[in-house]
Formats: structure tokens, C-alpha cells, sequence
């Protein structure tokens, strides 16, 4: 529990982390495990910025836009499956708007488009990891991408 109280701002999405060469907007817990995977990816020389949308409705697409006016390069990760979902919105949207200012295609990385599980080692395995996040950034930074 929280010892003080706060309120995430509506329409307000957060830079949890500033960088340089990718995007990285993560959804929900997936936040946390965009965190942990910066430590490996600066390993490689991999800057990443990391946007924390808080809200869907409203979206804050200028915080969005601006990350990928600056890194030229977007992921998104989701712990949702990916079939027409917010990440595949959020896709959509960058692809559309800020087509000129990319790289590379925008990326996306969500769990797959399954029932889910209930037990907790199959649930593990059904939603993106920390690797996962790591080995989808460097293919993203890559000219093969």
C-alpha cells in the first residue's frame, strides 16, 4: 500500500526513462520489464527511451510523438494479445502520423493471440519477458528489422 496519495494525471503519459536511439512504449507492467531490459541493452550501446502512456483514454500522443520525432524508432510492448489491441492502436497511429520520421517500421511486441492461462508458470510464458523486450530492441536497431 501506498504510504502517501497520489493521482496520475488523465491524458498524461510519463517518460519513465530518457534516451536516445528507441521508443520504447510500454503498457502496464510492462513498464517494469522495459526497465530492467535497459541495463542489458546499454551493454550494447542501445539507448532506449521508455513511455509510460498511464492513460488510454485520453491518449497523450504529443509525449509519443515527440519520442519518436527524437529516436526515429518505436516498439511497443504489451501484455495483451496483439490482435486489435491499444499497442495495435498505438501502432496504427504512429505509422500514420509520423511515417516520414521513422527508420524502420514501428514494432510490436504482445503476447500471442491465445486463450490465457490460468496457472502461473503457463501465464508466465504467454506474455512478453525482459529478454524478449531486449531481443526485440536490437532487431529493431538493426538494418535487417
Amino acid at each position: 500500500m501506498a504510504e502517501t496519495d497520489y493521482a496520475v494525471p488523465f491524458g498524461s503519459a510519463s517518460i519513465s526513462r530518457a534516451g536516445d536511439d528507441l521508443s520504447v512504449i510500454a503498457l502496464g507492467r510492462m513498464v517494469s520489464f522495459a526497465m530492467q531490459a535497459v541495463e542489458q541493452l546499454a551493454r550494447g550501446s542501445i539507448s532506449i527511451e521508455i513511455i509510460d502512456p498511464r492513460t488510454i483514454v485520453p491518449m497523450d500522443w504529443d509525449t509519443k510523438f515527440a519520442s519518436v520525432e527524437k529516436t526515429n524508432r518505436a516498439l511497443v510492448v504489451e501484455e495483451a494479445s496483439g490482435f486489435c489491441s491499444v499497442g495495435a492502436e498505438i501502432v496504427a497511429t504512429i505509422s500514420e502520423c509520423h511515417f516520414m520520421s521513422l527508420d524502420g517500421p514501428v514494432r510490436r511486441l504482445s503476447a500471442p493471440h491465445l486463450p490465457k492461462p490460468f496457472t502461473p508458470p503457463l501465464e508466465n510464458l504467454s506474455i512478453p519477458s525482459v529478454d524478449d523486450i531486449v531481443d526485440y530492441a536490437r532487431r529493431g536497431m538493426s538494418r535487417e528489422a
